[in-house]
């Protein structure tokens, strides 16, 4: 699976970073890692980490889920850990539970087991701090070799 780390280094005048916002279009296969906040309206096949999440109404996610803050109001099947975790009323969540304190909404749907944890986020599969992936770009080459690639092509002409 690839990983994707989110960009919120965007800080707002509040001096708190920007959310990132994956809207409805938005169909994610990996996993996604921000420092800052992230809400998502669209599908996601893959673990999430961030310090807050938020799950909107029409997303979709399979997979594992972590932050200090989750508020779930779409459809989520996999664990889910968080210090605080809230079940809004249109949830539907199928999976585990780790939390510190638990809300569940009267209407929301959950199938599942809860248990509360000291450190809920000490299990999370994406760890805290995820290393950047590197951005050097190598020369294309088209196919061939660094060698080849590199000799000029020397054609006359006439």
């Amino acid at each position: 699976m690839s990983s994707t780390k989110v960009n919120t280094s965007k800080i707002s005048k509040s001096g708190k970073a920007a959310p990132s916002i994956l809207s409805s279009d938005i169909n994610v296969l990996g996993q996604l890692f921000a420092d800052g906040e992230i809400h998502i309206d669209g599908h996601v096949d893959g673990d999430v980490r961030s310090s807050k999440l938020v799950i909107g109404e029409s997303a979709n996610v399979k997979g594992e889920i972590a932050a200090d803050d989750v508020t779930i109001r779409g459809r989520v099947k996999g664990t889910i850990l968080g210090k605080r975790v809230h079940l809004c009323a249109t949830s539907h969540v199928e999976g585990e539970i780790f939390h510190e304190a638990l809300a569940i909404e009267s209407g929301s749907f959950f199938n599942g087991s809860v248990h509360r944890e000291k450190d809920p986020l000490a299990k999370a599969s994406i760890p805290l701090e995820v290393p950047a992936t590197s951005t050097d770009a190598k020369p294309a080459t088209n196919g061939h070799s660094d060698k080849t690639a590199q000799q000029p092509s020397s054609q006359t002409i006439n």
